[in-house]
């Protein structure tokens, strides 16, 4: 916990929340539904009997992939196809 909190200060303290390229990023973010998990997801790493540590590393796996996002798609669209997509939402 204590390797998450620390990277938690580290990005307080780096990051620019005002800082165009996180805003985009944010913004394609909330477009695409992306949600970050609830809570941290903490890789283990304490000293375990050898079966106990595969099975948490297993299950952290999991988790990840339960959380991962999938990439988004995208397909190109005609002119005509994006006027209408724009009339539709004007009306």
């Amino acid at each position: 916990m204590l390797h998450y909190w620390l990277g938690l200060e580290w990005i307080d303290r780096t990051l620019d929340p005002n800082d165009p390229e996180l805003q985009k990023r944010r913004a394609e973010d909330a477009r695409s539904g992306i949600k970050p998990p609830p809570y941290p997801l903490v890789p283990p790493v304490a000293l375990r009997p050898e079966d106990v540590a595969k099975r948490r590393h297993q299950a952290y796996l999991a988790e990840v992939e339960r959380w991962k996002t999938p990439p988004a798609e995208r397909r190109q669209v005609s002119t005509t196809e994006f006027d209408q997509f724009l009339n539709a939402y004007s009306s």
